[in-house]
């Protein structure tokens, strides 16, 4: 998702899971100069708010076409891999019973064969990470919210002015103050009440995770590193073994 400030050359190239919601909703809100309420935008969402302006102006490609952005401040945001892997389910599986609904829809599981063969509609996080490619291949929302965030800010972190960890959101909000002009804060309107703790599944659960994860732990590596989730005296190498 492609979120702008016209009026203010701003540009935030979101990844989902990451302040995505909250940050979309305060651009609308700076934008409107009044709280977001979805009556004033035909009854749509805020991802789907910018993703019907993202396709009017061609910048709907993913990762982000940052090379249409010229003249823009241009920021993302970013968050630990595991950790963000870990909100995918708590609140997509866990909260919005997106795998339950799915498979629950008339001829789902026709639909969908083999692929689907074995999966469990409410599973577990012990079941859900060792089987997470399957739910990913048939349940798009899943995919959506677990893709890796290179696939959507892309592999070069130069191209933006600023990367912005989650935990420097009020340093965000220090620098969004001064660049429109006004106060500005943003509550997490995703928050997951569920958490979930690396050391608590299964040694499989473990395993797929950073193997899934290997890709954005090596992009983000001025940021985060897994030892800081699993545990500093576990080696990450030897759990994907």
């Amino acid at each position: 998702m492609i979120a702008l400030l016209e009026d203010h050359h701003i540009a935030f190239i979101a990844s989902p899971k990451c302040m995505t919601t909250s940050i979309g909703r305060l651009f609308l809100e700076i934008e409107t100069g009044k709280p977001f309420n979805r009556d004033d935008h035909d009854g749509m969402f805020v991802h789907k708010i910018y993703q019907k302006r993202a396709r009017a102006m061609k910048l709907d490609a993913v990762p982000a076409p940052l090379d249409k952005l010229d003249g823009y401040w241009k920021f993302t945001v970013v968050r630990d891999p595991i950790k963000r892997l870990f909100s995918a389910y708590t609140n997509r599986v866990v909260h919005k019973k997106e795998v339950e609904k799915a498979m629950a829809r008339p001829n789902w599981q026709e639909a969908h064969g083999d692929t689907a063969a074995g999966l469990d509609p409410n599973p577990d996080a012990n079941t859900f990470f060792p089987n997470l490619e399957g739910y990913r291949d048939v349940i798009a929302p899943i995919r959506h919210h677990s893709n890796p965030m290179r696939d959507y800010i892309g592999a070069d972190l130069s191209a933006y002015d600023r990367v912005f960890p989650v935990e420097k959101i009020t340093e965000l909000e220090e620098v969004l103050s001064a660049r429109v002009g006004q106060p500005v804060s943003m509550p997490n309107a995703q928050r997951s009440k569920n958490k979930l703790k690396f050391a608590d599944l299964s040694s499989e659960a473990q395993r797929v995770i950073l193997a899934f994860t290997r890709s954005d732990y090596d992009l983000l590596s001025d940021y985060y590193r897994p030892e800081d989730v699993i545990g500093t005296k576990t080696n990450p190498t030897e759990l994907e073994a």
